[in-house]
């Protein structure tokens, strides 16, 4: 922790340690009137706020507890339908440092087919325009983690009913659970659909809450439509 004082006299190395001024002048003050310590942890005060008027949400961590409400938003319409599959509905952990939950839970469940829900890059200054979605549609992924025909049918779902979607590539991996439950067991066919977030990572990040219920929504037909002919042409 930086006083005032030491951050005129101390400058630090560039991505080595960033300064906090607390408004002491001194250490003994910043210690004994601000009781802060060296190595003292911190954390931006943030709060949700939800602008209804606007549709748009704000807060931090949307990556992804967001993804955890549309698939919240999905089982509870899926609750009361006649469905022709079991839906397992999962909340993941860990998926930042590997996707640890994601593969216990794909190996546990052993599931025909697996839809993986996420966040993406909104438009946000400094990203390249082909690296973001627009904010305002739930997206979708092309890639080799990605099963084709199950994604086309992911969109035949959303094109009957209405719903708009943009797309983005993974060349390789999606950085995802798309990419841990793939590979579980003998291969699960997956799909990725990814929420669109500005300022990702931030503690202002932004979404349109519009999109989240779309998502929901989409998940929710997609899964209402899968059928015991579901796998009739899905490797050709």
């Amino acid at each position: 922790m930086l006083t005032r004082t030491f951050f005129a006299r101390a400058p630090l190395a560039p991505g080595r340690f960033a300064p906090l001024p607390v408004g002491a002048v001194s250490a003994q003050e910043t210690r004994e009137v601000f009781h802060i310590s060296v190595g003292a942890p911190v954390a931006p005060a943030v709060r949700f706020e939800a602008d209804e008027k606007r549709g748009i949400m704000m807060g931090k961590a949307f990556d992804c507890r967001v993804g955890c409400l549309a698939l919240l938003r999905s089982m509870k319409e899926l609750a009361e339908a006649d469905l022709d599959v079991d839906v397992v509905g999962v909340l993941s952990s860990q998926e930042e440092v590997g996707g640890r939950g994601a593969a216990v839970a794909a190996y546990t469940v052993d599931p025909d087919l697996a839809v993986v829900l996420d966040v993406t890059f909104a438009p946000t200054p400094q990203c390249p325009p082909d690296t973001t979605c627009p904010l305002d549609t739930p997206a979708v992924t092309y890639g080799p983690y990605v099963q084709h025909r199950l994604l086309e049918r992911l969109k035949q779902t959303a094109k009957e009913n209405g719903m708009k979607l943009s797309g983005e590539h993974a060349e390789r991996w999606t950085g995802t659970d798309a990419d841990d439950v793939q590979i579980a067991r003998s291969g699960i066919p997956c799909v990725l659909i990814s929420l669109p977030v500005k300022y990702m990572h931030t503690t202002v990040e932004l979404l349109d809450m519009d999109t989240l219920s779309e998502c929901g929504r989409l998940l929710a037909l997609f899964l209402a439509g899968i059928d015991e002919k579901w796998e009739d042409g899905l490797w050709n």
